[in-house]
């Protein structure tokens, strides 16, 4: 068996059926709403789930929360998928924020990058 998307928490496999455990989870509007924040605008959320950036996503009610800038690391075969949701939730693509490569970084394994994203019309 693989972890997410990507696989493991570095694209790998995972340890199999037998190292699973339960954990309680929540979505980020839930921690939002329970929080100090809950009414307030948000300058930046920054995600990086390996692999579960889409899933994070999925759990905000873009109706409801002010969140003014995603800076999130994104998986290769996600990012049209998480490009596309969030265009299609009024954010527009700022850059590539880490930019990694193989010339400045001759062991990144090519498989994300960080981007930056900014609520469209601010």
């Amino acid at each position: 068996p693989t972890g997410g998307p990507t696989g493991g928490p570095t694209g790998g496999p995972t340890g199999g059926p037998t190292d699973l455990i339960e954990v309680p989870c929540m979505t980020l509007q839930y921690i939002i709403d329970n929080s100090i924040f809950s009414n307030e605008e948000i300058d930046l959320v920054s995600i990086d789930t390996e692999g579960y950036e889409f899933n994070v996503l999925s759990g905000i009610d873009f109706s409801r929360a002010k969140i003014q800038h995603f800076l999130i690391e994104i998986y290769n075969i996600d990012f049209k998928k998480i490009c596309d949701f969030l265009d299609n939730n009024g954010y527009d693509l700022i850059c590539n924020f880490s930019n990694y490569n193989k010339i400045d970084n001759i062991y990144w394994d090519e498989t994300h990058n960080d981007y930056l994203f900014r609520k469209r019309n601010l």
